[in-house]
């Protein structure tokens, strides 16, 4: 089972690469030259974040949060999916 001192470690450094993967979306959109790539770059960012609107600061911390929320949550997920198939192949490793 992965200890609470590394889950809470992975949880962190998956949500602070989540929200720099954010940032460098955020930066991204600069350098995009067609208009139709930026609309469309904008409404993936309303609807993979709900509540983000493009862009104010508030909108911009919001996003900032919930990239940091999805990662940590889904660094938490995959940990427990990840002990638990651990616990299942030990076993049946063990038996062998």
């Amino acid at each position: 089972m992965v200890k609470n001192k590394k889950l809470s470690r992975i949880c962190w450094s998956v949500g602070v690469f989540a929200v720099a993967f954010y940032l460098l979306s955020i930066s991204w959109r600069l350098f995009l030259v067609l208009p139709a790539q930026k609309v469309f770059h904008v409404q993936l960012l309303e609807v993979v974040l709900p509540g983000f609107v493009w862009i104010s600061f508030g909108s911009f911390l919001w996003g900032a949060f919930l990239s940091f929320l999805y990662g940590f949550v889904g660094a938490k997920i995959f940990c427990f999916i990840y002990s638990f198939f651990d616990k299942l192949f030990s076993k049946f490793e063990s038996k062998k």
